[in-house]
């Protein structure tokens, strides 16, 4: 597992490890996770 924090309580930061090229094509919840990343982050 891998995580970070931020020290400046007034940025949002959002870490993750995942590897949805394994899986998403099983479990569509992924794929919409990984579009939500690529479109809105």
């Amino acid at each position: 597992m891998e995580a970070f924090e931020s020290i400046d309580d007034s940025q949002r930061i959002l870490g993750v490890q995942w590897h949805p090229e394994l899986t998403h094509h099983v479990n569509r919840n992924e794929q919409q996770l990984f579009d939500y990343f690529v479109h809105e982050l």
